[in-house]
């Protein structure tokens, strides 16, 4: 009986992380930010497709998706945050652009762990070290509107 209750345990655990996810809102990093360290110790890019996020682990992938149009990304968790509470992630600029949310500063997402597949389908969630011509294609605007 004990071990029946020990593995219907451990699988209701697992099922609840497996299953998880989250809508809220998402805002991306300032510009204000770039070189500055982020909570894993890398300096933060721009160009890379990084979040912050107050729960998960940091190095997990994220599929993040825009509940307006549809677009998603995947992004490696670097960072603690948001500490604003009416937000659920923050994510790099790259990534919100991904995403179609760069004019408005703000949009209402979906995270959730992402699986092996969305990783292989998404190329540009590699990091910027493996694929050198994503830093040349992300190109930061200097007349950029700022959001807190």
């Amino acid at each position: 009986m004990r071990l029946h209750n020990a593995v219907l345990f451990l699988f209701l655990s697992l099922w609840h992380h497996i299953s998880a996810q989250e809508t809220g809102r998402v805002s991306y990093y300032s510009h204000k930010l770039i070189g500055k360290k982020m909570t894993n110790g890398d300096k933060y890019n721009a160009c890379d497709f990084v979040a912050a996020h107050r729960n998960y682990p940091l190095g997990t992938l994220l599929k993040v998706t825009n509940l307006d149009n549809g677009k998603f990304v995947v992004v490696k968790v670097t960072d603690r945050g948001p500490f604003s509470h009416t937000r659920v992630i923050d994510i790099s600029y790259a990534a919100a652009e991904k995403i179609g949310m760069i004019s408005s500063g703000h949009a209402n997402v979906k995270v959730e762990e992402a699986n092996e597949l969305q990783f292989l389908l998404t190329p540009e969630t590699m990091l910027t070290e493996q694929t050198p011509k994503l830093k040349l294609a992300c190109e930061i605007p200097f007349n950029i509107k700022l959001f807190p």
